[in-house]
């Protein structure tokens, strides 16, 4: 009874892990064009970091252009960080080793772009990090606020109603259950959903085919799982294997690893 109770409070503590680090993934192609307008017309219209000298239009084209060269540094940063496994948690010392990293990387630019009219003194470089330091504080810290925004948005509409006409091959008990994955057994599946499982005698490709609005992918040749029923995803043996809220371990093939890792499930 305790062992149920610890393993059920492990995995609910994994799935909660994954909910707050779900603004990694969530449509970054969004959250950082957001990011940078928001901070680009801020820091021109404020006439930041002595750039209050140039008249608005000047002003909007010297931070637009810095902006366009760090959102493209920041991407491939936050891509390295993810690649690496890089810890999400605590969230501080994600944006502390973001903002470093990418301060680091902008200095340069910002020694050059001020150095238009002629070459600036080295003792400017400190100076460059520094104000970089802080506005790149600002800006991962917009991006991973956005990044929760849409995190949240994306939980809200996954909450709606999700219709697959595989679960009226289920019993009546199981219909209304939320479908997790899909195994292959023989001539049959096994249906996995949050209230149990049920064989049910048809092919793997004609059940996915029959899973509607419920996001999944194919892991391996012998399952399918739902995007929401992943709690984590671990290692065994050197293969990638999904853990499922139910407390399933799906193998992942290595082909397979790779399209959801550029899909963001790891």
């Amino acid at each position: 009874m305790n062992e149920t109770a610890e393993a059920m409070h492990e995995m609910r503590g994994s799935t909660v892990h994954e909910a707050r680090n779900a603004w990694v993934v969530a449509r970054p192609w969004l959250a950082w064009p957001i990011a940078t307008a928001l901070l680009c017309l801020l820091l021109a219209f404020l006439g930041a970091v002595n750039s209050y000298q140039l008249d608005l239009t000047t002003r909007l084209i010297f931070w637009g252009s810095l902006f366009a060269v760090a959102v493209l540094l920041a991407i491939g940063i936050e891509a390295v960080l993810l690649r690496a496994r890089f810890s999400l948690s605590p969230v501080w010392r994600w944006l502390a080793i973001f903002s470093v990293s990418l301060a680091a990387a902008m200095t340069p630019v910002a020694y050059i772009a001020n150095s238009l009219g002629g070459w600036a003194p080295l003792s400017m470089i400190p100076i460059h990090f520094a104000n970089s330091l802080i506005i790149s504080l600002a800006f991962v810290g917009l991006r991973i606020g956005l990044g929760r925004m849409l995190a949240e948005s994306g939980e809200t509409s996954s909450r709606l109603p999700q219709t697959s006409s595989l679960m009226e091959r289920l019993p009546p008990a199981l219909r209304s259950a939320k479908l997790q994955a899909i195994e292959a057994e023989g001539h049959y599946i096994r249906v996995h959903t949050d209230l149990g499982s049920e064989m049910v005698l048809m092919r793997l490709g004609d059940a996915i085919a029959e899973t509607g609005t419920v996001q999944g992918a194919q892991v391996h040749r012998s399952w399918w799982v739902a995007r929401d029923a992943v709690a984590r995803d671990t290692r065994k043996d050197g293969k990638v294997v999904l853990e499922l809220a139910g407390g399933q371990e799906v193998p992942v093939s290595r082909t397979r690893a790779k399209e959801l890792r550029e899909a963001g499930w790891l």
